[in-house]
């Protein structure tokens, strides 16, 4: 059956059925660690730099080959060969809402130390458009990871490979790009067990073959309690987030020419927040002679950087403001170069 008759015998039934969704850059494994879950080489894998995913490819089947059924989304890979990033981002997103509708879990498939420009546009793509809850249903896959007994005393020996390590890592990289406030679950699988015939697998492995295949088979337990625990995301909301940033931008101009403090409530949010080591919000610059710009801000460890919107894509005004060089007064914030602003607050 096609993709979309998938699709629509998935989404019809009553009961929502446990869905994955993979996102990774090409040949971070994403395609083989849907395999992994299938326990059954059903997706295609990539042996060069080209992605073998040029559109969505489901699949619907047990768990390990003999769980029950699950519904496995491999969307297209990013940085691949052909430049085709922005068209397949337009797309995933599209896919999403139109056809998928729902997600237990996103897996971000990773390869160790490798987190490029590409996943991380994909990431910001999906939160500009989701909003930060879909991070929740976010766990992080590292795959070719080794479990080898001379690769986990390498480990030990030099801590920052360690699992916890790699966690932390990737977590902290994750909170700086995308501003929420809270730790991703990771697991760590070698996919090379589902890959590998028995014959294969004697050869690589030998006599820890049963303990790399029990430390493999704890971490795909994990993925599938993380799947069990979660609530689905439902991606069809995508109109309302858009709808919601559009209303209140429409309210903040309105509100602008007459208003230096606005009323949180008249505009039916908090115009600042704080989350982690972030505050971000927005303001009025002024820059003499010219007239006040309504802006976006992040401010990091007395660092402010200035953006058209609430999307962070496009920056607007100074590169980056250094508050150690400025001055507060009653009106606002005064840079010494002659510019001010002053931030929006709840009155």
């Amino acid at each position: 059956p096609g993709w979309s008759q998938h699709m629509a015998n998935s989404a019809a039934g009553e009961e929502r059925i446990l869905t994955v969704c993979l996102l990774g850059g090409t040949g971070s494994g994403k395609s083989s660690t849907g395999n992994s879950l299938f326990k059954e080489n059903v997706f295609r894998v990539s042996a060069g730099i080209a992605s073998q995913t040029s559109t969505p490819c489901v699949k619907l089947l047990p768990w390990r080959n003999d769980g029950p059924l699950f519904r496995c989304v491999d969307l297209p890979g990013l940085g691949d060969s052909f430049g085709r990033d922005q068209e397949h981002l337009d797309h995933m997103a599209e896919v999403l809402k139109e056809e998928v509708k729902y997600v237990h879990a996103f897996l971000l498939v990773l390869q160790p130390s490798r987190f490029d420009n590409y996943l991380q546009s994909m990431l910001k793509k999906f939160r500009d458009v989701f909003g930060e809850e879909f991070l929740r249903n976010v766990m992080v896959v590292f795959t070719h990871w080794d479990f080898k007994r001379a690769a986990r005393k390498r480990r030990e020996r030099y801590r920052e490979e360690t699992e916890e390590h790699r966690a932390s890592e990737i977590n902290a990289a994750l909170r700086s790009l995308l501003g929420h406030d809270f730790d991703c679950r990771c697991v760590f699988i070698d996919n090379r067990l589902t890959a590998l015939s028995d014959e294969e697998l004697e050869d690589e492995f030998e006599e820890q073959l049963p303990q790399v295949m029990q430390a493999v088979e704890e971490q795909l337990h994990n993925v599938r309690m993380f799947l069990l625990s979660r609530e689905p995301f439902i991606c069809c909301g995508i109109d309302a987030v858009l709808a919601e940033k559009e209303d209140i931008k429409n309210k903040f101009n309105t509100m602008l020419p007459t208003l230096d403090t606005l009323d949180a409530a008249k505009l039916g949010r908090q115009l600042v927040s704080a989350d982690n080591d972030f505050i971000r919000g927005w303001l009025k610059l002024r820059r003499p002679p010219g007239p006040p710009q309504r802006l976006w801000a992040v401010l990091r460890r007395q660092h402010l950087e200035l953006f058209v919107d609430e999307t962070q894509t496009e920056r607007a005004g100074p590169k980056e403001v250094a508050l150690l060089q400025s001055l507060c007064g009653k009106d606002g914030w005064f840079m010494l170069s002659g510019q001010c602003f002053l931030i929006y607050k709840p009155r």
